[in-house]
């Protein structure tokens, strides 16, 4: 099946890696050996709440791969055993794109070769005019990345990019990179042959029903299915309204064995990202449920807030600490690193502090792919 005929109809750099300016154009192999780019679009408020929320969530291969079930075209998952999904601790998302990017990237063997599965979340309020673009160079920085670490390599894995866009206005931006070519349509198929090609799927959630959303993806996991629909609807007022909706998913997740972690995880987010007031009718909605989800529910508010407090104070420690480190190696550090250490998470500064220990200077510590631990 050629990628430009069954996928387009329905984002991640590689930090500083020198990029190639060439796309492979289909996907022809029958054993389908190559990637997946899996990449979502967000509103542009609490992202960091949202990258949390999204990797701690799709993180798990399990919940990634329900996710993964639940929305693209079925004859790309004929092809794809989702159950071997394997987590990379590796990020691709440079300086320049850390506030408003995060990404996953997952492995799967896949007759003999690896095929991945990468997760990009983009903070953007609006469907970006340029994202085929972006996308391409994004692809490039994994298959620099691959065929560094596949020396004797002959070929590079294929990757399928698909977009989970959940602002609140339809998805409008070209999913063609030769959409976006200031050429008339005669021209390009003429020279059709000789100019790069890329398409992505689109998982558009602003043209999908809430009842729909859930129906498709609770068959499959409960923790992603209210993720999907809190990344969608989380700060809508209208969400107490809605929380009837989630009763089946709700309890469902609450049978599971680490059901109140994960019941906490969605209720930290929404406390985040709603007003006080606004949180206590979700908590309130949410009390239909049945007696026992409402007491969980309730510790697990408290405990949480408790618990963030106490993450926040940890995490500002481990930034200290880096900085602290970086100077005493290197002397005085360049604003771009330091900002950049504000605003990460505890996961990118540990690998950094590894790297900064064997590294010649303080930039280059901060080169390329992050490596997370």
């Amino acid at each position: 099946m050629a990628l430009n005929e069954g996928i387009c109809d329905d984002d991640r750099p590689g930090g500083r890696i020198q990029k190639s300016a060439w796309y492979y154009k289909t996907w022809d192999s029958p054993n389908l050996s190559g990637c997946v780019s899996f990449s979502t679009v967000r509103r542009g408020v609490g992202d960091k709440e949202h990258d949390h929320l999204v990797r701690a969530v799709f993180g798990r291969s399990e919940e990634a791969a329900a996710h993964l079930r639940a929305f693209p075209p079925g004859e790309i998952l004929e092809r794809l055993d989702l159950s071997r999904l394997d987590l990379v601790p590796t990020s691709f998302v440079d300086q320049h794109h850390r506030l408003s990017e995060v990404d996953l990237l997952f492995r799967i063997e896949t007759t003999g070769r690896e095929t991945y599965v990468y997760m990009l979340m983009e903070h953007q309020s609006s469907a970006q005019r340029f994202m085929a673009l972006r996308l391409l160079s994004y692809l490039v920085a994994i298959w620099e990345w691959w065929k560094a670490n596949h020396a004797k390599a002959r070929h590079l894995p294929v990757i399928l990019p698909i977009v989970l866009h959940h602002g609140r206005q339809p998805w409008k931006a070209p999913r063609k990179l030769s959409e976006l070519l200031d050429a008339d349509a005669a021209l390009l198929a003429q020279l059709s042959p000789l100019i790069p090609e890329l398409c992505y799927w689109v998982t558009d959630l602003a043209v999908i029903g809430d009842r729909e959303l859930l129906e498709r993806t609770a068959a499959f996991a409960p923790l992603a299915a209210l993720t999907v629909f809190l990344l969608k609807n989380g700060r809508d007022p209208n969400l107490p309204a809605m929380v009837p909706l989630l009763t089946q998913p709700l309890r469902r997740l609450l049978d599971a064995p680490a059901g109140r972690e994960d019941l906490g995880l969605l209720v930290n987010y929404l406390d985040r990202i709603r007003e006080a007031s606004s949180m206590d009718d979700v908590i309130e909605a949410m009390s239909e449920v049945g007696d026992d989800a409402v007491v969980d529910i309730s510790k697990t508010r408290g405990y949480i807030q408790r618990e963030e407090g106490a993450r926040q104070g940890r995490l500002e420690a481990l930034r200290e600490s880096l900085v602290a480190f970086l100077v005493a190696r290197f002397g005085a550090i360049p604003p771009s690193i330091g900002s950049r250490i504000q605003t990460s998470e505890a996961e990118d500064l540990r690998a950094w502090i590894s790297l900064a220990a064997t590294a010649p200077d303080a930039e280059s510590a901060f080169l390329g792919p992050t490596p997370r631990s």
